[in-house]
C-alpha cells in the first residue's frame, strides 16, 4: 500500500490533529493517518484503488487546514 506524507501546517493547536487523523481515517481506503506536530505533517497509508493523493488533501483542506505535501 503506497504511503504519503501531506504538509498540514497551523494543525497541531490544542486537539486538532486528533479530529484530521479521524476524518482521514474515515475515509474509504485509508488504512492509518498519524499526525507529527514535530514535522507538521500526516503520513497516511492508504489503498490506491480506493482514494488518491487529491483527495487525501481535499480532507485536510476540508478541516480548515492548509496541505501541500
Amino acid at each position: 500500500m503506497p504511503t504519503v506524507t501531506l504538509e498540514a501546517r497551523g494543525l497541531f493547536q490544542c486537539l486538532d490533529h486528533l479530529g484530521v487523523e479521524k476524518q482521514l481515517s474515515k475515509r474509504a481506503g485509508v488504512l492509518s493517518a498519524e499526525a507529527n506536530p514535530a514535522s507538521e505533517s500526516i503520513t497516511v497509508v492508504f489503498d490506491e484503488t480506493l482514494t488518491n493523493v487529491g483527495e487525501l488533501r481535499g480532507v485536510i483542506n476540508d478541516c480548515g487546514f492548509h496541505c501541500g505535501g
